[in-house]
């Protein structure tokens, strides 16, 4: 996807998104448990609100990279056990990663590069799987543009 800002100022308001708590999913809660040069490790804690599915929760390390010579920034992030214990009666996520990749194209936009592999662990059918992918993804890359353009007018 094409953004319409320099990858600097995406990478910028990617990672303030990751890390808000205020721009979670409407069913999720976040805190951030560390926020230093080393990375950032996040706790989510996921409702389900759905009959025989248990809530989710996973411990996020999110580190940050960037090429000058391609002046390209990237946010990966992986699942870590770095975190609180395990709540009983909670599926903890332990099989997570993905990145976001934020490279420069034409007219000073960006081409943003999104990649995600979970595994939610127990019992969920795959329908609840593919449709909260595909609004994942969605949501993810208008909120992404939202909060860029919300960005470049408070400049």
């Amino acid at each position: 996807a094409i953004v319409d800002a320099t990858p600097e100022i995406v990478a910028g308001v990617a990672t303030a998104n990751l890390v808000d708590p205020a721009r979670s999913q409407k069913n999720m809660d976040k805190k951030v448990l560390r926020n230093d040069e080393d990375g950032i490790v996040v706790y989510s804690y996921i409702h389900i609100n759905a009959p025989f599915i248990s809530d989710r929760d996973i411990v996020s390390r999110i580190d940050r990279s960037y090429d000058r010579a391609t002046d390209t920034h990237r946010l990966a992030w992986r699942a870590t056990d770095e975190g609180p214990p395990r709540i009983k009666g909670v599926t903890r996520v332990e099989r997570s990663e993905g990145s976001w990749t934020f490279s420069p194209a034409a007219d000073g936009k960006t081409r943003a590069i999104y990649t995600s592999h979970t595994e939610v662990d127990g019992f969920v059918p795959a329908w609840i799987i593919n449709a909260t992918i595909r609004s994942t993804m969605v949501e993810g890359l208008r909120g992404l543009r939202e909060s860029v353009a919300q960005a470049q007018q408070e400049e």
